[in-house]
């Protein structure tokens, strides 16, 4: 589908606003579609209502983002939010989100979001999906993260240099909070029973396939990670 096309514009007037948020990283498959913007971006496109519950505009941007693939007006969308709880020995608990889906009449969409200041992405698929950002983690951040993993990665990922040691643990763990919401988990599960593997060597549970990609924005550098459910 062209987002370009009659039939698109006509049904979604976001959709060129969209196409410019729109995050590509290498080996998304064409069911999974990525969308990224700060408060600011959504405020001046008009998507943040005065009297909106979330001043943020995180919910308007998903409900956009599903209208867009789903072919439909914004307005016709309905959001139904799954609501996690934390690990209690995990300390990440404002992480431990679900995923959730978006309907209208006739359809219905896997959603994820993840809120990572300034930025809010939004991830919407034919199954269920999970998303995550992060910002890089600073050496110390990394140390005490990686206590959390399974044994397999965290003795894998203690062996690097520190430079290459953050940016693995940054990318395994976003990938690990992505595959958590999309399972419909959150950190309800010990985010050291499953190993999520490297950047360049992820292990993908069966049925399920991850990725984790770099962007470097304003001299920052964050991690993308990605989950869903393959189609065959």
């Amino acid at each position: 589908m062209s987002l370009m096309s009659g039939q698109v514009l006509r049904h979604n007037p976001d959709a060129i606003s969209l196409d410019a948020l729109r995050w590509r990283p290498p080996g998304l498959p064409q069911h999974v579609r990525v969308h990224r913007a700060t408060t600011e971006q959504l405020a001046g496109l008009g998507w943040i209502e005065p009297n909106d519950s979330d001043p943020t505009g995180a919910k308007s941007f998903l409900a956009r983002a599903a209208a867009e693939q789903l072919e439909a007006h914004h307005s016709k969308v309905v959001l139904h939010p799954a609501v996690g709880h934390a690990n209690p020995r995990c300390a990440r608990a404002a992480s431990a989100k679900l995923n959730s889906h978006a309907t209208t009449n006739s359809a219905q969409l896997w959603t994820s979001l993840s809120r990572c200041a300034p930025f809010i992405v939004v991830a919407t698929a034919q199954t269920p999906v999970g998303v995550d950002l992060e910002a890089l983690q600073t050496p110390d951040q990394a140390t005490d993260l990686v206590t959390l993993f399974h044994p397999d990665d965290r003795g894998a990922l203690m062996t690097l240099r520190e430079d290459h040691f953050v940016h693995e643990v940054t990318a395994a763990w976003t990938r690990k909070e992505a595959l958590l919401k999309a399972w419909g988990t959150g950190l309800l599960r010990d985010p050291a029973v499953d190993a999520v593997g490297t950047h360049h060597h992820p292990d993908q549970p069966h049925g399920w396939a991850t990725l984790s990609a770099p962007s470097t924005i304003a001299g920052q550098t964050y991690y993308l990670g990605l989950a869903w459910r393959t189609l065959s």
